[in-house]
This record gives structure tokens, sequence and C-alpha cells, in this order.
């Protein structure tokens, strides 16, 4: 029976990403990230369609997870820190194309968090802890604070991912650029991120810079940190994108469909209607240069 339903239009999404290398595109990123670039390019070889990337990076995930055990049990434990750590990484990705928040993708989280606290509980060439924020209704943000070994009061780094990475992503505690240069590192799953996401904490269009307050407000109680370089301390900090769009659809598709002894056939037309309004410029934070100023935010477009 000839299948006329959208799935059977699949074929195409799978050559356009064989055609494009979808699932490789990224190996830099991992790299920086600290994956190993011999794990990406056989994970990734392996990823032939998309219904396929949970599968193989979960594969090569729980291979890292057994060789961790085997480590830790023979007690190698730079070792086992780092296979845990790179099978915390790998974990990621799987979870990442799991947009709902399904058992299969609460277990792999699960499995995420297990490798890095073990990480963590191993790794002994600086303090990596995982932290809980005080947030909003009972809800905690999840964080990690790096701290820099034999330096009080270090400058701190407010590290905040995009919303397709996570906070077990950058810095990498084996290549973090700030604290070879005497700062300190928190680096956060703002609502609708990573571990925030899972826990039901979505973004709204004002929350994340509440998280980002909630951030900060945490760090002045931690007394190895010195918070206050976070604020107005370079020109970066002063100005910030931002970005809003309210947008409706509406689509109507007729179709025809038919078959013959030697063919299946298809004839319709689709509509589609989009009403958008955008908003996006520039912020500026409170007591910051350019809110003296006067005029922020203003419009950009």
């Amino acid at each position: 029976m000839f299948d006329h339903a959208r799935r059977g239009q699949k074929w195409i999404n799978e050559e356009f990403y064989k055609v494009l290398d979808v699932f490789g595109f990224r190996a830099v990123m991992f790299v920086e990230w600290g994956f190993r670039p011999a794990d990406v390019k056989r994970t990734t070889e392996r990823i032939k369609v998309p219904g396929a990337v949970v599968k193989e990076w979960v594969r090569t995930a729980k291979q890292e997870e057994a060789l961790a055990r085997e480590a830790e049990a023979a007690g190698h434990r730079e070792s086992a820190a780092e296979f845990y750590y790179r099978a915390a990484l790998y974990y990621g990705p799987a979870c990442g194309v799991l947009h709902v928040n399904s058992p299969r993708k609460i277990e792999l989280y699960g499995h995420l968090i297990h490798c890095y606290e073990k990480f963590t509980s191993l790794f002994n060439e600086a303090s990596v802890r995982r932290v809980e924020i005080p947030f909003e209704n009972g809800k905690t943000i999840p964080g990690i604070l790096q701290s820099v070994p034999g330096v009080k009061n270090a400058p701190c780094v407010l590290v905040v991912p995009g919303m397709d990475t996570i906070k077990e992503y950058m810095p990498s505690p084996y290549h973090n650029h700030f604290r070879r240069r005497g700062m300190a590192t928190l680096t956060i799953d703002g609502p609708g991120q990573g571990e925030s996401n899972v826990r039901g904490t979505w973004v709204t269009l004002d929350n994340f810079e509440r998280a980002g307050s909630a951030a900060i407000d945490f760090l002045e109680t931690i007394p190895d940190v010195d918070a206050s370089p976070l604020v107005d301390s370079a020109p970066v900090n002063q100005l910030a994108n931002y970005a809003g769009v309210d947008a409706s659809s509406f689509t109507q598709e007729i179709r025809l469909t038919g078959s013959t002894d030697v063919s299946d056939w298809v004839v319709g037309f689709f509509y589609l209607d989009i009403d958008a309004d955008s908003d996006n410029g520039l912020k500026a934070p409170a007591n910051s240069i350019p809110a003296y100023l006067g005029g922020f935010p203003f419009p950009a477009g």
C-alpha cells in the first residue's frame, strides 16, 4: 500500500542530511568543548539518517562510561576522570535532539549528570563543582563553578551557553582559558537550556535576565570569588542585543492522490500565511554607562 502521509517524505530529509553532513559540521565546536576528535569522527560517520543521532551518541557515551568504571575500579583516578568527563559530554548531543522531556530523555540526562558528578569527584587540577542558584517559585538554576586554585577573590566570568548547548560544554576544565588567566567561571543552564529545560524551567521574554541577576547574587555569597567585576567591568558588558518575535501562521493544503498499475501520483496546492511582529535592538544593564546616557534600550530594526 502506498504511503500518502507526510512521513513518506522522510527520505528527502535523509538525503539532505547526507549531502550536507549536518551531523559533522559541529565537529570543530565539539573539539573545542572537550570532545575527543577521534570519537567525534567515528560517531558522526555512523550517523547516516537523523533518527540515528541518539542511538550513536549514546553508544559512544556508554563506551566511555564503561571505560571510566573500569579505570576507577583499577585505581586509575586521572584516567577515570577523563572517561567520565567525555561520557557526560557525549550524552549531550543525544539529549539535545530529543525535544520533548520524555522518559528516555530524562533517563539519558540522568546519565549525563551522574557522569559529570563522578568526574568532578575525581578531577584534582582545580575545583569544579555543581551548584544550585536560588531562583523563582522555589526553583533553582543549575550551574558549574570552576575556581582558581590558590587565588582568593578571583574575578569571575559568567558563561551563558546558547540554547542548543549546555553548561557541561564550556569552558572545558582541561582547557580553561579563563582559569589560566586567574579568573573563575560560573556556567549556567538558564531557563530553557539543558538541565533547566528538563526540570521544566522554560524561557520567557524576560526571565533569562532575572536568572542572570540571580547568578550574580549567588556569586556574591561565594568567599573565593569576587563578583563585583561582573558588572560594568568592561565595555562589552555595557550593551546586549535582544530580540523578540510574535508570529501567527495559517496553512491550508489540498491534495488529490491516486495510483495506476505503474505509478502513484499527487497533485494539489499549499497556502501559507505568516503574520509576524518582531522587536530587536540594544539593551543596557542598570547602572551601566549607556543607561546614564538615556534612550536605552532603543530599537535597532
